[in-house]
């Protein structure tokens, strides 16, 4: 899978954790072992309350940038705990963009 679509993965569970009412840590850990677990060696992540920034070196040796901005913060302990659990399905099986959207 191509660099740029890993962060898109990433960055949108990353979003969802966030609008979830997740710590901003846990979304920049979650953001970075996503990357990592689909070979993305180099991957720097930054994220506040309303907007997560990802920075990864693909293949080549370029460096890639992609920002998400969150447009809104609620409580939902349920919600996030499904993100959890597809958080961690994801670093475990790094399943197709298709089957991750599914």
């Amino acid at each position: 899978m191509k660099v740029e679509d890993v962060l898109s993965i990433a960055l949108d569970i990353g979003e969802n954790m966030l609008e979830c009412g997740a710590a901003v840590n846990r979304v920049e850990d979650t953001i970075a072992r996503i990357c990592r677990s689909y070979g993305v060696q180099k991957v720097e992540v930054f994220s506040i309350n309303f907007l997560s920034l990802v920075s990864a070196v693909d293949e080549e040796g370029h460096a890639v940038t992609r920002t998400k901005r969150t447009h809104s913060l609620t409580t939902n302990l349920y919600q996030l705990e499904l993100f959890n659990a597809l958080s961690r399905y994801v670093c475990s099986n790094q399943p197709t963009m298709e089957e991750i959207e599914r």
